[in-house]
């Protein structure tokens, strides 16, 4: 039987079959970029951090900042995309809604400067956003904390044995990251995990030190906050609003922002990295909050607003976590 290969053949071959060798090389590529759709690692909302800079800020230093962050390990083993991003204006539609609908803001850097009228951009976006003061930061730190504590230590008495990371169990952290990273492809084999529960034990342990940082902050150093009742601003433009008079008796005056005309005689100055108009006296770092959605994750806000206060001042100069 002659089945050698001509060119006659082939060009035979060819004018039948071409449809079918267009279908063929289309299914392939369909085929592997499902397979790498599949094999590959999805990023959650909580691996992705965003730095965002407001409306009109100067941004081109923000990609510095993070730099320095990542070299300073701020970020923990699970945080697998870090980023800069500028807030466009536009007069079509509010794209500060919009990334943050879509948890694509995480940190922003906004102006606290006041208006014409009294208001200001940073009281603006907490009225109307569900932002992270840092008061509640260190509750919600502290009672995720809880879980790990090893038992027979009172932590309703004592809620500060958190920030020790002796007092943690790592049985219970390490339970904890294989329920968590279920279905990971970065951990499927049993040394990954191995190596992903070290890995988790030392996201714990930083997160005990960076609490335990805020603390001290927000005792010894509060004026470095912009601290505010939410709602406050709103309520003055409609103090008839009876919906807004309600909400308003639930809310406390908390420190919101991190006010960055506050920080001085650091290794770094902050119109380093954060300018509007070339200055940085009037501008306050917020977070938002997330937690619903990256309840593990969240956490990472803190140890960049910690970073912040680090590198832009002398307040945690002598202090050890």
């Amino acid at each position: 039987m002659d089945n050698k290969v001509t060119k006659s053949r082939l060009a035979d071959f060819l004018s039948y079959e071409w449809i079918l060798m267009i279908i063929i090389v289309v299914l392939s590529i369909v085929g592997w970029n499902f397979v790498y759709t599949v094999a590959g690692v999805k990023l959650s909302k909580g691996q992705q951090f965003m730095l965002s800079y407001d409306e009109y800020l100067t941004s081109e230093f923000g990609g510095e900042f993070i730099t320095l962050a990542a070299q300073d390990q701020r970020f923990c083993y699970d945080v697998l995309q870090v980023g800069v991003e500028s807030i466009t204006p536009s007069n079509e539609q509010d794209i500060l809604s919009i990334r943050y609908n879509t948890r694509d803001v995480d940190v922003l850097v906004t102006d606290n400067s006041a208006n014409k009228d009294g208001t200001t951009r940073l009281k603006t976006i907490i009225d109307g956003y569900r932002c992270w003061s840092f008061d509640q930061m260190l509750k919600d730190g502290k009672s995720y904390l809880s879980k790990f504590v090893k038992n027979g230590i009172d932590y309703q008495s004592d809620q500060t044995v958190v920030y020790n990371y002796d007092n943690m169990d790592e049985q219970k952290i390490d339970s904890y990251f294989l329920t968590r990273q279920k279905g990971d492809n970065r951990f499927r084999k049993d040394e990954q995990k191995n190596q992903g529960k070290l890995k988790e034990r030392k996201r714990i342990e930083k997160l005990c030190k960076e609490l335990k940082t805020l603390d001290y902050l927000l005792t010894e150093h509060k004026d470095i906050f912009v601290q505010y009742k939410r709602f406050e601003q709103l309520l003055s433009k409609n103090p008839d609003d009876k919906e807004l008079i309600d909400r308003i008796q639930y809310e406390n005056v908390e420190c919101y922002a991190l006010n960055l005309g506050a920080l001085t005689d650091g290794e770094y100055q902050p119109s380093d990295f954060f300018t509007l108009d070339g200055s940085s006296k009037d501008l306050a770092i917020i977070s938002f909050n997330y937690l619903n959605d990256q309840p593990d994750l969240q956490y990472e806000n803190i140890s960049v607003l910690n970073f912040a206060v680090k590198i832009l001042s002398n307040r945690l100069d002598g202090f050890t976590a």
